[in-house]
């Protein structure tokens, strides 16, 4: 069974699949993207995945050109939603890229990802 890189609009772009983190400085380029806010959970936060990501964005850059936000619960509760628009905001971020499992994007989504 082979692996496959996989995108869909609804209304979102939404990437994922081996490879994606490569993709994502292209396709920031490409949607005007300069200042992201990274969505996921403290857990991630010490992944290889999360590694990729900041290698991919610039370990240099970070909190300078894009954000993180680490404290989105298994079960999304009110106060992620506060504490991440005010990160959001704060940081003049103009977009939302959300790292881990479906939580993450469901969270993400509505947000203007």
């Amino acid at each position: 069974m082979s692996t496959s890189l996989t995108t869909f609009s609804f209304p979102t772009p939404t990437l994922f699949g081996p490879g994606a983190i490569r993709e994502l400085s292209a396709r920031m380029q490409k949607l005007g993207i300069r200042r992201p806010l990274v969505v996921t959970d403290q857990g991630l936060l010490g992944t290889t995945a999360f590694r990729k990501l900041v290698a991919e964005l610039g370990e240099q850059e970070r909190d300078k050109r894009w954000f993180v936000y680490g404290g989105v619960h298994p079960n999304p509760i009110e106060p992620d939603v506060r504490e991440a628009a005010e990160r959001y905001r704060q940081s003049s971020a103009d977009a939302i890229i959300a790292i881990g499992g479906g939580v993450h994007w469901m969270w993400a989504r509505p947000h203007g990802s």
